[in-house]
């Protein structure tokens, strides 16, 4: 999480080093986020929580294009700051 340009790093691993390699920059849709979380089951969804905006942003992840893209669906809800399920 980037929280001065509001913005989250995407990186991928090396399968034969393990290193990261920084891929770029998503927009987390919001300001100051503040906390981020993987959906427990199928890893395919990134939840965002954006605390100065209120609000937590879903993200649908592909690991093969290593690529994060905005759903649409944001959960509106006051300064989040961390996200747990039950």
């Amino acid at each position: 999480l980037n929280r001065i340009h509001d913005s989250l790093a995407v990186y991928r691993i090396n399968k034969r080093t393990g290193y990261l390699m920084n891929i770029g920059f998503v927009p987390s849709l919001g300001r100051t986020p503040r906390f981020m979380t993987f959906d427990p089951e199928q890893k395919t969804h990134l939840y965002v929580a954006n605390e100065d905006s209120d609000m937590i942003v879903e993200m649908q992840v592909n690991a093969e294009f290593a690529t994060v893209q905005p759903t649409g669906r944001i959960i509106r809800t006051e300064s989040p700051v961390c996200i747990t399920f039950r």
